[in-house]
């Protein structure tokens, strides 16, 4: 009779859990199996447990345990930032200097060890993505090198998909040449998960660069590839929808946002996926503010926040920032909202978000709308911020894309208004009407209308249109928007 051993019924079981999304359950059992398996099983048993413990918000467990994997495998991790950054840039040039064409061989002609460092500089890269872009970026610069000189196509293609996502945030061009060949690939293979994730690594990559409507048919496109080919593709649903939910967000679709963000919410509950109910609950309490409910928007963000590692500066606390600083803009509260982001902007310099084209423009403009809140209910105090207002505004400016500068020409206005230059605010504002409406943000668009309203009816066809999207007070939501304009 077979008699299968314990930690073969322990690792069956954890792979049922991850095929049924629910990853940080199966870990435990990964770790368990891995405790009398054979030593190179073993091994990999725990890498699934690290992979799982991450790809679900459990950091601090989950690089605890990859971290002697990863000096088993010879695989050094500088200490500092400034090391860190250094061995991205050299690993990211290996890469670019060695080209994309490679040797196609199947796993089993490859080694075990090279394969093995190859899946672990995945897993690390994967996991860390969202919360430690620049080490996650140094993971999957390694992994993409390993997977071209081994030449297994799948690992080839999962790596240029995820790695060219990721350098595309400092190389456009280098970064979507890299989704290309992925894309290429996956198709001439036929594997759904290179098939799946490349169409949400490309739809992230378009919503970045501010084509909403294309970024969410790529994103639903890809989260619903990967749901019906590709159980256990939790981590990549997941980046997948909180993408979409940040081009809803854009779009204006705020019913819809509202909606979308409270199913991912109560499904990532269901499995206990604490990344995932973090991004979900952002996006509902931001639903919750629109509505005309600051109070419970801010429950519901400190209520998620509570539950994740307190230590670091991650895209959970930026994305807290910003709801804590709409609400204090909301209520009247600019002093706070100021407060808040010169308290955080020290931890935000110390992260690696502001090397990164997409966290830093949302950095620049708290702080710019902050700084202009605070300038119009007390001028003579904070007079020193209009250089401050105007320098975050040239940074974003410089960014170069066409909803960024439309959000700079609705700051310069506020800008121009705080210093008491009526014409010039109106010039700014008529620019970023224009540059809303050609983004296809029709509710920034809308918003500014009404700010503008050179009559009641223009401002009552504009509210109108701001309540189909449940913005139950205008006024109080155009403070959000256009804080130093509305009052």
């Amino acid at each position: 009779t077979c008699k299968p051993a314990q930690w073969s019924l322990q690792k069956n079981c954890a792979e049922a859990l991850v095929q049924a999304g629910r990853g940080a359950e199966a870990a435990p059992l990964f770790l368990a199996a891995s405790e009398t398996a054979p030593p190179a099983t073993a091994t990999r048993l725990r890498r699934e447990a690290a992979e799982q413990l991450l790809n679900h918000g459990y950091l601090e467990r989950g690089t605890e345990i990859l971290g002697p994997l990863l000096r088993a495998a010879g695989i050094e991790v500088p200490a500092n930032a400034r090391d860190l950054n250094a061995q991205l840039v050299a690993q990211t040039e290996r890469v670019v200097q060695r080209g994309l064409d490679f040797s196609e061989r199947s796993e089993f002609q490859i080694g075990r060890r090279d394969l093995d460092r190859i899946d672990l500089c995945w897993a690390a890269g994967k996991g860390l993505l969202i919360n430690d872009p620049i080490r996650s970026g140094f993971f999957l610069a390694q992994c993409t090198y390993l997977s071209l000189e081994a030449g297994e196509p799948r690992r080839v293609a999962r790596s240029l998909a995820l790695f060219g996502m990721a350098h595309a945030s400092r190389n456009h061009d280098g970064g979507v040449a890299m989704l290309a060949a992925s894309d290429r690939l996956g198709q001439r293979i036929h594997d759904p998960y290179a098939i799946g994730l490349g169409n949400v690594c490309r739809g992230i990559l378009t919503r970045t660069d501010g084509h909403w409507l294309g970024a969410l048919a790529d994103l639903d496109f890809g989260v619903q590839y990967l749901r019906e080919h590709c159980p256990g593709s939790a981590w990549e649903c997941s980046l997948g929808q909180g993408s979409t939910m940040a081009a809803l967000e854009a779009l204006g679709e705020l019913r819809t946002m509202s909606e979308r963000s409270e199913q991912m919410l109560r499904r990532a509950q269901e499995t206990g996926d604490m990344h995932t109910s973090l991004i979900a609950a952002m996006y509902s309490a931001l639903a919750l503010l629109a509505s005309g409910a600051p109070a419970q928007a801010r429950a519901r963000v400190r209520g998620a926040l509570a539950h994740w590692p307190r230590s670091g500066f991650h895209v959970q606390h930026l994305h807290a920032l910003k709801l804590e600083i709409y609400c204090d803009l909301y209520e009247r509260r600019p002093a706070d909202a100021w407060q808040r982001i010169i308290t955080a902007w020290p931890e935000l310099e110390e992260s690696s978000f502001l090397r990164l084209s997409t966290r830093r423009a949302e950095a620049l403009t708290l702080r710019a709308k902050a700084s202009l809140a605070v300038l119009r209910a007390d001028p003579a105090g904070h007079v020193h911020l209009l250089d401050v207002v105007a320098q975050d505004i040239h940074q974003l400016e410089r960014e170069g894309r066409g909803h960024l500068l439309a959000e700079a020409a609705l700051l310069r206005a506020g800008l121009a208004t705080c210093e008491g230059d009526p014409a010039a605010a109106d010039r700014h504002l008529g620019a970023a009407v224009s540059g809303f409406e050609a983004a296809g943000m029709s509710v920034s668009a809308v918003t500014v209308r009404r700010i503008r309203g050179r009559n009641s009816d223009a401002a009552a066809r504009a509210e109108a249109l701001m309540r189909m999207q449940n913005i139950t007070e205008p006024a109080a939501w155009s403070r959000v928007v256009a804080p130093g304009l509305a009052t």
